[in-house]
């Protein structure tokens, strides 16, 4: 185990964007078979006679389902569906060519940006006092909370259009439609996302090194990917179906 991290540590190092990309690639492929697997529903107009009756029953009728026969029966048709292959594809794609270049640059930008900034600070108070009333705990904390602060109010409402509309545009659909979706989305997505993101972006940004802050994040997406995949594909939301908000 420890030849592997090690390895995986010299390949982060050296190849920097390409080793992130691939890592990303790889966790948004299967977040998107997570997303397929348990999460999409079927799609509309592929429902079998069976669902069909089974809704379509009466409650008290004696063949009639109840809501925990029909939600079973449900997960049972998305158990047994065939994986959208394409789709998985474009949600890779995705990854490696968007989302693990971009965590990169950002990150690296971000820890230049805000550390040079407190360092800024820091030499203009040494200069004007003797003393410097801040313990190294309480300055690395600012630091951390500056970089979540930055990365939720700069980096995330951009990061969410930019997935909402390339992945919209490469499964065929207009520019048109992209930024409708991306439009009706991006708020609830982003509250989500806050709610989130924020106390796994405290523990990265203060205990984790800047190497592997992106592995951290593209690590905990293979469950927040399949959730944006979801919302991404739910009925409604990229497939030409009406815009019915789920």
């Amino acid at each position: 185990m420890s030849q592997f991290l090690g390895a995986y540590s010299r390949f982060l190092t050296n190849w920097r964007y390409a080793s992130q990309s691939v890592t990303a690639g790889a966790l948004w492929f299967t977040g998107d078979l997570i997303s397929q697997k348990f999460f999409s529903s079927p799609e509309p107009g592929h429902s079998s006679p069976t669902k069909e009756t089974s809704l379509q029953a009466q409650p008290g009728d004696a063949k009639g389902a109840t809501a925990v026969e029909r939600r079973v029966e449900q997960r049972a048709e998305r158990g047994t569906a065939e994986i959208d292959w394409r789709r998985v594809g474009i949600m890779t794609a995705f990854g490696v060519c968007i989302s693990g270049p971009a965590y990169t640059f950002w990150y690296r930008l971000l820890d230049e940006r805000i550390v040079g900034l407190f360092k800024q600070i820091l030499k203009k108070k040494t200069q004007s006092t003797t003393t410097l009333n801040v313990s190294k705990s309480s300055l690395l904390w600012k630091i951390t909370l500056a970089k979540v602060g930055a990365d939720m109010i700069m980096f995330d409402p951009a990061y969410l259009a930019l997935f909402f509309t390339s992945t919209h545009l490469l499964s065929g659909n207009s520019l048109e439609s992209g930024i409708e979706l991306m439009k009706r989305e991006i708020l609830p997505t982003y509250l989500v996302e806050v709610a989130v993101w924020t106390p796994v972006q405290l523990l990265n940004f203060r205990f984790v090194p800047l190497l592997y802050q992106p592995v951290v994040v593209n690590s905990v997406n293979v469950g927040w990917n399949a959730y944006l995949s979801y919302v991404k594909h739910r009925e409604g939301s990229g497939h030409g179906h009406g815009a019915s908000h789920a």
